[in-house]
């Protein structure tokens, strides 16, 4: 019984080779590439057939390209290489998909982390590693376009304790070099429109927390954008420019903050330095300060106008932070009696 059930099983073999061969292309499939539901399925196929060869850099801020190097294929632990492009940011920085795509797994893994899977057109798959957390509106099946959220940058998985940062990959069967097909950065513009609808949905506590991340950690973005005329989102607009020299009362003027401050601080004490910053006007940096208007959060351009003052009045030591030796200074009444350098104001 044995002999005649191997001789039929070696006879098939040999009489359907096509089908055993089917079988073991069918199981070659990458499990990224399974798709189980036909919607899903045709929704994939629906992408275009064309690679997307030059991608913006997923993370939409503070990354510039430069900012990162190469690193596929470095070796790793136990004889691996490394599969992605790992790229540093602060844990919490909104990641967004750089081309359209459709989401095909949202899972958690020990190794991955919190990890985002989309096809893309042409065939790939892109991987998103580590995320602190996950776009929680984000669904399998959701069509996706370029500049929609994925999620945020973290250090799940494996990266616990380590920088946070995304690893990026890229799949077509194999893991193939991401890094040169990253060539650009999102533009102000870009950044400005994908911030707004980031901000859909968002209930009242989230976008608080989400306005006070951005202006903590990517201040000087959103007044670059603001000094060229680019539509910010409303949440940030309404922190952003609130108060002009002109706009200010005497009793204002006569304000000095009493407390040390620096970069990250924010409240009344902040904007009494900043409008202070604005009547004395020493240079360059006080009118960069002024094209925004004082918003009571202190960031590079705060920073900047405090060290010019600091130089201005031979303050030491000049380093840009708010102390002690600055606020014995800084009023009204030494302005008068130091005059320090001033650039005209252009008329409007």
């Amino acid at each position: 019984m044995y002999f005649r059930f191997t001789f039929l099983l070696l006879l098939a073999l040999l009489l359907f080779p096509a089908t055993a061969r089917a079988y073991t292309d069918t199981t070659a499939t990458p499990w990224y590439s399974r798709y189980y539901d036909k919607s899903l399925e045709q929704k994939v196929n629906n992408l275009d057939d064309t690679i997307v060869q030059d991608i913006p850099i997923p993370i939409l801020f503070d990354i510039s390209i430069g900012d990162f190097s190469p690193n596929f294929g470095v070796p790793r632990s136990g004889g691996r290489t490394h599969e992605g492009q790992d790229i540093l940011a602060p844990i919490g920085t909104p990641l967004v998909s750089p081309t359209d795509a459709v989401v095909t797994y949202i899972m958690y893994g020990d190794s991955a982390g919190n990890s985002v899977y989309t096809a893309n057109p042409g065939g790939e798959t892109f991987a998103y590693l580590h995320l602190d957390s996950v776009n929680p509106t984000l669904a399998v099946g959701d069509v996706l376009h370029t500049g929609d959220l994925l999620g945020y940058v973290g250090d799940t998985g494996n990266a616990k304790g380590g920088p946070a940062h995304l690893h990026f990959e890229m799949l077509r069967d194999v893991p193939t070099d991401p890094f040169p097909r990253i060539t650009r950065a999102f533009s102000l513009q870009e950044k400005m429109k994908i911030t707004t609808n980031i901000y859909k949905g968002l209930n009242l506590l989230h976008a608080k927390l989400l306005t006070e991340f951005l202006l903590d950690h990517f201040e000087d973005e959103f007044l670059a954008a603001k000094q060229q005329g680019i539509t910010l989102p409303d949440d940030i607009a309404a922190v952003l420019g609130q108060t002009t020299v002109a706009s200010l009362s005497i009793h204002e003027s006569s304000l000095v903050p009493a407390r040390d401050l620096t970069i990250g601080s924010r409240g009344e004490d902040v904007l009494a330095l900043q409008k202070q910053l604005l009547l004395a006007n020493v240079g360059a940096a006080a009118q960069a300060l002024a094209d925004v208007g004082a918003t009571g959060y202190f960031g590079a351009l705060t920073k900047s106008a405090v060290l010019e003052y600091q130089l201005a009045y031979h303050i030491t030591p000049a380093n840009g932070y708010y102390g002690i030796e600055t606020q014995q200074v800084l009023s009204p009444e030494t302005h008068d009696e130091i005059p320090a350098p001033k650039i005209p104001i252009p008329e409007p």
